[in-house]
């Protein structure tokens, strides 16, 4: 895979994870009340420490760094992000349908939720959210914008390179079980 597709590579399989599963894989330090968002439309809430905000959040930081930005191009990019995280919701709504469904044995509902859920994902792929933000740039803005892309895609490349160089490293066997010698506690006698 080459370019953005293979930079996405490393992301897709969190970006499809529930955000539940998600955010026991993303080490986060601060619980900030920034990182919870209600979508009024369907009354759906998005945990705090959602892992997909931040990511969404620091993507758009470092593709428009050094890009001048109107206040409209960025009410724009903000509505992009937040239909992005709404989706993820409503994926997540899906998979919580999709396991009750299963646990159920509803066939009907299983085979109906399922293809939903195949649909709905293929919008949380980032490539469709990264085009839309091209969209909004003006003509002068792109380059910068471009030249950011393909930094991340590198980083994100190298971080995939990274992580699969540290599977294929061998896990060190368990240390042999050793006989302890019992433990002195100073002014114990015995």
């Amino acid at each position: 895979m080459t370019g953005l597709r293979g930079a996405l590579a490393a992301f897709a399989a969190f970006a499809l994870l529930p955000t539940s599963a998600a955010a026991e894989h993303h080490e986060t330090g601060d619980a900030g009340d920034a990182n919870t968002s209600q979508s009024e439309a369907e009354g759906v809430a998005v945990a705090p420490l959602d892992p997909s905000i931040d990511w969404w959040k620091e993507l758009r930081g470092k593709l428009f760094d050094g890009v001048p930005l109107s206040d409209e191009q960025n009410m724009k990019l903000d509505g992009i992000v937040e239909g992005q995280l709404e989706r993820r919701a409503h994926v997540d709504r899906l998979v919580q349908g999709f396991n009750q469904a299963r646990d159920e044995g509803d066939r009907e509902r299983i085979k109906l939720i399922g293809s939903e859920l195949r649909e709905q994902r293929t919008q949380l792929r980032p490539q469709k959210r990264i085009d839309e933000m091209r969209d909004v740039l003006a003509v002068d803005q792109v380059a910068t914008f471009e030249t950011n892309l393909e930094a991340w895609q590198e980083e994100m490349r190298s971080k995939g390179q990274q992580r699969q160089r540290r599977q294929r490293q061998p896990r060190p066997a368990p240390a042999p079980a050793t006989e302890q010698s019992p433990v002195s506690v100073p002014g114990d006698s015995t």
